[in-house]
């Protein structure tokens, strides 16, 4: 998930942040 995020912009980071915060 990390290289993915890297490749994205800022706001997935974030989001990808929120999900996994949600999820544990």
């Amino acid at each position: 998930m990390g290289t993915m995020n890297q490749d994205r912009g800022p706001v997935t980071q974030v989001l990808a942040q929120k999900v996994m915060a949600a999820w544990l």
